[in-house]
């Protein structure tokens, strides 16, 4: 069997495996005249209306989510959202989140590893608000025993991986040193290519350094986890159950929760699985829990998938398609240079042009020499080297393009004149390496789009330096 293959089956087990758990001792006469007594009108359009104000707010998410990059109208990036929960609903192992990845590079131009870690964002946000949300439930609504001891392992798994990310967003060239060590020291031949995905990766994470950002998100997403409750709430007294708030965000919470784990397409199993052991442990019948799972799953499930499949369609492509583009897209990442950046000819192909002293400064300050332990006679040769090769590449751009990237340096040294009341290249090497990340991985889009080529091309002749990759070596662990 293909390894690509295996996941999807054991997800697909996994979720079967649980819908076996929620089905074998069901009366499955009695689910139907559970089903056949509910109540419609105006229950179900009301939860509709619920869900569809929540998938908008997903893709306003969304949108600010990627608001330090490009400017994505709202109406496409809820298509966006709708896209990867459509492909979840008919493919396993949430397969819709590449899917969605892939759609995202195609509207927004991003890199694929880049929109793949913004999806991972936006998972880990919504898993932090569930919990935070679930334990408040806690509260008031009687929980079982297993779920009681599932929330402090789930809180400890997510507060790992919330640091982690929080590591890649404020500390890059910690990440970057790291992860170009561990490269060549299990991956020589491989190195470059890790570190382009590297720096793709921490540009989706980027927008987590933004205290801003964080807290429009987490607010957009509470809202979001709010009006899909609704959609649980709305259809209690569908079932004749009464209309308690926190009775249905406990049942949304565990429900969602336990959806995380990849499985079957439309989580199928797990779906009617944990949200029939919420609505039982409030005290509903076996039978009508199951069959008001039933009901929300449908309400989940149909209208989305008809609606992505749409906008699938009305982009000329199928699900197959989708993710079959999403695999080929990776490649385009795949040359010299890093995410978003044109393939660069290698060092030394041509002449460069002597660097200026303020290339060189501006060189030294955009790689790790300190913390790679390259210093003295090695290192003077080693800068000039990569700022001639960044000088002879800037000069290669279009004469316009490079009209506006000087003047953009020029604003950048008027700017360190009235910060420091020095000039760049006089400021001690630590100051100047704080100061170009400010700028190359801060808050402003014009300044980390005006340091781009500068930091990527810069890298790229850093790392292809024969002393750079011994002194890798020499300090790998």
């Amino acid at each position: 069997m293909p390894r690509r293959a295996l996941v999807p089956l054991l997800a697909t087990l996994f979720g079967l495996a649980l819908l076996w758990a929620a089905a074998r001792h069901l009366d499955g006469a009695a689910v139907g005249r559970a089903l056949a007594g509910a109540r419609g009108w105006p229950w179900l359009p009301l939860g509709l209306a619920s869900y569809a104000a929540g998938h908008r707010l997903r893709g306003l998410r969304l949108r600010r989510l990627l608001s330090h990059e490009v400017s994505l109208p709202a109406h496409t990036a809820t298509n966006v959202v709708l896209v990867g929960y459509a492909v979840n609903n008919v493919l396993p192992a949430r397969l819709g989140e590449v899917a969605r990845a892939w759609f995202l590079m195609e509207r927004s131009g991003l890199a694929i590893a880049q929109t793949l870690t913004i999806t991972l964002v936006e998972r880990l946000l919504d898993a932090l608000v569930l919990l935070a949300l679930f334990a408040a439930t806690l509260g008031f609504v009687p929980a079982s025993p297993l779920l009681a001891a599932a929330l402090p392992i789930a809180g400890g798994l997510l507060a790992v991986t919330a640091l982690a990310a929080a590591l890649g967003a404020w500390a890059p060239g910690t990440v970057l040193g790291f992860a170009s060590r561990a490269a060549i020291r299990m991956w020589p031949a491989g190195h470059d290519r890790v570190m382009r995905r590297m720096h793709a990766i921490l540009a989706g994470l980027e927008p987590l350094r933004h205290a801003r950002t964080v807290a429009a998100v987490l607010a957009l997403s509470l809202l979001v986890w709010i009006f899909e409750a609704g959609l649980f709430l709305a259809l209690l007294p569908a079932f004749g159950f009464a209309v308690v708030p926190v009775n249905a965000l406990f049942v949304m919470t565990g429900t969602n929760l336990g959806l995380l784990l990849p499985s079957t397409p439309g989580f199928v199993g797990p779906f009617h699985f944990f949200c029939a052991a919420a609505m039982e442990s409030l005290g509903a019948p076996r039978e009508t829990a199951f069959g008001y799972a039933v009901l929300v799953h449908a309400a989940f499930f149909v209208p989305v998938t008809l609606y992505g499949v749409g906008v699938l369609a009305a982009h000329g492509l199928s699900v197959g398609r989708t993710l079959a583009l999403s695999r080929e897209a990776e490649p385009l990442t795949a040359g010299p240079g890093f995410a978003g950046s044109p393939p660069a000819p290698r060092v030394g192909a041509t002449s460069d042009p002597p660097p200026t002293r303020f290339l060189l400064a501006l060189a030294e300050a955009a790689v790790p020499i300190d913390r790679d332990r390259i210093e003295g006679e090695e290192a003077r040769p080693l800068v000039r080297e990569v700022a001639s090769f960044v000088g002879g590449q800037l000069h290669q751009l279009p004469v316009r393009l490079r009209a506006l990237f000087y003047a953009g340096l020029a604003v950048f040294r008027v700017a360190t004149r009235l910060r420091f009341l020095h000039g760049f290249c006089d400021l001690p090497a630590d100051v100047r390496r704080r100061w170009f990340e400010d700028w190359a991985y801060g808050r402003l889009p014009l300044a980390r789009q005006l340091f781009r080529p500068v930091r990527s091309t810069a890298l790229l002749a850093y790392y292809e330096r024969p002393e750079v990759r011994a002194a890798l070596e020499r300090s790998a662990p």
